[in-house]
């Protein structure tokens, strides 16, 4: 058996996907690709005229294979040569850590080095490439535009000028290599764009298309070039050329091709990993849809939910032969995987999930595995006011326990459903007297949230106002104000002066939904335009604007002068919402001067 790695790039992020396959497989697979193997070596391309890119144009790719850090910047493949006070030419390199590295010294310049930091992963292939169109420097991951730097200039300088080399950059006192493989060198007298560059990038050349000065990718066992030119190159100091993992489709066809043929073979193993592969491939993926249908019958259930989310993924009107699989394959006992399934069938008719259903995905809620958690939570937000008396059942039968982030993720799914979670208050009501100061919080945070606005509730809250920490107070003075607590007024009043700015900042936001009691407490709320923190002012200042505090305006001018730009601004956009053109140009003239 040999271990194949498919690097696969779809229209939203890079996947890196690992499979089992026999050693049976023909070559179309991919399995006969080879790569140069530098680990200090290089290939000599010598210093040939076409190589010397006249135009403002030029593009470079190659696929490479980082073995372990290096300490300095090291060369992927490179024409550069510095003499200490000239330099010129072109180079697509390591920055030295984890990153990737474009020098190219324009004339009448000297080298620019844009990068793209912490692009690269140690030990997996990653697709690079770098162009220049006469105006901006840009550098590309895995088909995606990560770094740049904006250059005008009228080409490339080659004065003093190199060979050209594949695993090393060399200058005439510098020679740093390359450690690990390189594939797919590619040289353009064009500059590709970003749709050009995604198109090609797992696909083989034919090396006659326009533009391309030089293709090596030494899958006959040495660096001859396949482009148009023949330049080809000579392996120094180790370089050898040895078969390698990365699998790649033939220049006319689909990288679809290349994953159906491998989910054709019996020997695979992480069949779902290939089956995400083809889902993520868009109009070409229809293709897998009848092979596909027959791996429905597999025997693993994580297999069969994989298949089917693909199959609904790829062609919708798959539904009637997915739903029943997934129903069959929710039985299983990983309620990891009992949760995806569970998302999914959402997804595919929400009806499906019905309150067996719902209550097999509340036991996620307690998972250890964070992301599984956080797959329940967002399953049981979207069921909405149906998953409420599942949810408030667990937390009642978890009480006061020690395991308090099951407690907050359960009251932050009904924080999220709002309103339609009304019959959680009582239970609610019961938690803000929670030990834990964040459970107190974020139980008050969800009744504000509800809205619900008994007289209970309106106790309860203002009864937390006194709590010893600020951001339960905090959350307490919010939800007064979304419950419409007018017996609470002269009590978050009183929190203007709180000592938690935290606290003054949701007095003066709360203080501010009273519309029809909005004229006693705008005095109040002109005063915070001096309170001694930012967020405060600024909060004071946006509210003013909002409820068409004329008298506020002189106070709201005065904020020109603040040390804060973003209160400044904030005065700017509430005086803008009084209509106080007149009064600004009129009190700038008289009063600030």
């Amino acid at each position: 058996m040999s271990l194949v790695s498919v690097a696969f790039l779809g229209s939203l992020k890079s996947l890196v996907v690992l499979f089992l396959i026999s050693n049976s497989l023909p070559s179309t697979v991919g399995l006969k690709n080879k790569a140069l193997l530098v680990n200090g070596g290089y290939v000599d391309l010598q210093e040939k005229d076409h190589f010397k890119i006249k135009d403002k144009q030029i593009t470079l790719e190659a696929w490479i294979y980082q073995e372990k850090p290096v300490p300095v910047w090291s060369g992927i493949f490179s024409c550069v040569w510095g003499s200490g006070s000239d330099e010129g030419g072109y180079a697509l390199m390591s920055d030295g850590k984890s990153g990737l590295m474009f020098e190219f010294v324009p004339r009448g310049y000297g080298a620019f080095l844009p990068t793209a930091p912490d692009t690269i992963t140690l030990k997996n292939w990653h697709h690079v490439a770098a162009t220049y169109d006469g105006r901006k420097m840009r550098l590309y991951i895995d088909g995606e535009e990560k770094g740049g730097q904006v250059v005008e200039s009228d080409g490339i300088d080659y004065d003093p000028s190199n060979s050209l080399s594949i695993g090393r950059f060399q200058d005439n006192d510098e020679n740093f290599r390359w450690i690990g493989m390189i594939d797919e060198v590619r040289l353009w007298s064009v500059t590709r764009s970003p749709r050009q560059i995604k198109a090609s990038v797992q696909k083989r050349l034919k090396g006659d298309e326009a533009g391309l000065v030089g293709y090596w990718n030494f899958d006959d066992g040495s660096p001859i070039d396949r482009s148009i030119y023949g330049n080809h190159g000579t392996l120094y100091e180790g370089a050898e050329i040895c078969l390698v993992d990365l699998v790649l489709a033939g220049s006319n066809e689909p990288i679809s091709a290349v994953l159906v043929r491998t989910l054709e073979k019996t020997g695979i193993k992480n069949l779902e990993e290939v089956v995400e592969n083809l889902s993520q491939l868009g109009l070409e993926a229809p293709v897998a849809v009848s092979i596909l249908q027959t791996k429905l019958e597999n025997d693993d259930p994580n297999v069969r939910f994989q298949v089917a989310s693909a199959l609904y993924k790829i062609d919708p009107s798959t539904k009637r032969a997915v739903v029943p699989v997934l129903l069959e394959s929710f039985k299983v006992n990983d309620i990891g995987l009992r949760t995806q399934i569970a998302s999914k069938l959402y997804e595919i008719q929400p009806s499906l999930l019905d309150d067996d259903i719902i209550s097999q995905v509340i036991p996620a809620l307690q998972s250890s595995e964070e992301d599984v958690t956080e797959i329940a939570v967002d399953v049981l937000v979207r069921i909405g006011g149906d998953a409420v008396i599942f949810v408030v059942s667990l937390l009642q039968e978890i009480g006061f326990a020690a395991d308090t982030q099951v407690t907050i993720s359960s009251i932050q799914i009904l924080s999220r459903i709002g309103q339609d979670a009304g019959s959680a208050v009582p239970v609610l009501i019961e938690l803000v007297q929670h030990s834990d100061w964040l459970v107190r919080a974020e139980a008050i945070e969800a009744i504000g949230e509800i809205g619900n606005a008994t007289v209970d509730v309106v106790s309860v809250l203002v009864n937390l106002l006194q709590d010893p920490n600020g951001s339960v107070r905090g959350n307490a003075t919010l939800a007064l104000g979304q419950v419409h607590a007018v017996s609470a007024i002269s009590s978050l009043r009183h929190l203007l002066t709180d000592e938690s700015p935290y606290v003054r900042k949701n007095a003066v936001q709360a203080l501010g939904g009273f519309k029809e009691e909005i004229d006693s407490i705008i005095p109040d709320l002109i005063g915070k335009l001096e309170d001694q923190d930012n967020e405060v002012r600024y909060q004071a200042a946006a509210i003013l604007g909002d409820i068409d505090a004329q008298s506020s305006v002189r106070d709201l001018i005065k904020l020109f002068k603040d040390r804060d730009s973003r209160v400044r601004i904030g005065a700017v956009e509430a005086l803008g919402k009084l209509g106080a053109k007149d009064a600004v140009d009129n009190l700038k003239k008289n009063s600030i001067g």
